[in-house]
């Protein structure tokens, strides 16, 4: 949360990409509302304020376990339907709960490594150098064949489970 908020109050225009799994989600998403309520509290801002200056904050999730994720930053959220993590824990099967979450969910169906970062979530990371990264319009329609998983395999991947 410091490097976050560090960012944010001396270089907040630039961009900060972030990726999380499984419990990574959970505590991504508190360190997010705790980045947004020290900026109220130490610098002042309000509420929209806030959530404005934390805007460039791009996050990509892969079976977190996060029920809920504050608004500003852009988020992108993928949910393997086998996946028990966020199947169950953060009621990823209930579409209409996908609100809560922020930003867009992107469901896939893969029956193996159901919540493995390297085996599955992290073939569906994006680029966040491409400005439609996060655009729900530009995934494949059929999620459900391999080949048309957008890889990048050159994704960082840092994982907490």
């Amino acid at each position: 949360m410091t490097a976050l908020y560090k960012h944010l109050t001396t270089n907040f225009q630039e961009p900060i990409n972030i990726v999380a799994h499984s419990q990574g989600g959970i505590i991504l998403s508190r360190a997010l509302r705790d980045v947004r309520n020290k900026l109220i509290v130490e610098q002042g801002l309000t509420k929209e304020q806030a959530i404005a200056k934390m805007s460039n904050i791009q996050v990509q999730t892969g079976g977190a376990a996060a029920v809920r994720y504050p608004n500003g930053p852009q988020y992108l959220h993928y949910i393997n339907n086998k996946d028990p993590i966020p199947t169950f824990i953060s009621h990823g099967k209930i579409e209409a709960l996908d609100s809560l979450k922020k930003g867009s969910v992107a469901r896939f169906t893969n029956p193996e490594h159901v919540h493995s970062m390297d085996n599955t979530y992290s073939l569906h990371l994006k680029n966040f150098n491409d400005p439609n990264w996060n655009k729900s319009e530009n995934w494949p329609l059929d999620w459900q064949k391999p080949e048309n998983w957008p890889v990048n395999k050159n994704a960082t991947i840092a994982t907490t489970a």
